[in-house]
């Protein structure tokens, strides 16, 4: 019926009208699904990368610690001891504890010095003689508290019995020289004495070699006192004597 057309008509575009904001809707929908998924990919992405960052980043400490480690352990093998050992090594503290007493530098015995005049005496005694000569044996003995040195030869000066001096002339031996002694307190050391009795050309004529000596005057390496012993060695021609080092 014509009446009825217009109200036909709008019914038809209202289906139209539904149909198409149906369809519109679900696009839309449809759309946003997409971009949710692509914002869940994006997240799921950028989660895994911060995940393997963290990753490198853990792999990158575990390493490091991997390496200190390995060179404490390659300094223990160098000291021959582990860290543990090293770090609780003893300290100079605990030494003086454990010891009784504080480390020193090295110690030096006192120095040991010479034999002084006041502190030897001396003794002769006559040796085997020879043709035309005369052998002794001149002693001197440490007769002090403590160890002395003594190095050289003794000086000699024949005496007549006033204790005047007599001519002497005193050789020195090189066999056997020179040695450092050390004397312990009463302990002894030696030289050997010769001289011959046939007259030489510094005699007079005829003489006997006279005045026959004394005693004589001794004097230790090095020192400027001496002291006096009887000669009872006779004669001595012209004056001469050979002496060694004291040995």
């Amino acid at each position: 019926m014509v009446p009825h057309g217009r109200n036909g008509r709008n019914g038809l575009g209202l289906r139209v009208f539904a149909a198409t904001t149906t369809l519109l809707t679900g696009a839309l929908l449809a759309g946003c699904g997409q971009q949710a998924d692509s914002a869940n990919e994006l997240s799921n992405a950028a989660g895994e990368a911060m995940g393997a960052s963290g990753d490198s980043v853990a792999g990158a400490a575990d390493t490091s610690t991997s390496r200190t480690r390995t060179d404490d352990s390659t300094a223990g093998e160098r000291t021959g001891r582990s860290p543990t050992e090293s770090s609780t090594a003893s300290s100079p503290s605990e030494s003086r504890e454990s010891t009784g007493r504080t480390p020193t530098s090295t110690e030096h015995p006192p120095p040991v010095s010479r034999c002084h005049t006041g502190s030897l005496d001396g003794s002769l005694k006559r040796g085997r003689p020879g043709a035309g000569q005369r052998y002794a044996e001149l002693t001197v003995r440490n007769t002090g508290d403590s160890t002395c040195t003594l190095y050289g030869y003794p000086g000699l000066e024949l005496l007549d019995g006033s204790g005047s001096p007599l001519p002497t002339d005193v050789s020195r031996t090189a066999d056997p020289g020179p040695s450092a002694l050390r004397l312990a307190p009463d302990e002894t050391s030696s030289a050997q004495l010769h001289w011959g009795v046939v007259p030489t050309g510094t005699d007079p004529a005829g003489s006997s070699c006279e005045p026959v000596p004394a005693g004589v005057r001794v004097t230790p390496p090095d020192e400027t006192d001496s002291f006096r012993l009887d000669w009872n060695l006779g004669r001595v021609c012209g004056g001469d004597v050979d002496v060694t080092a004291f040995r």
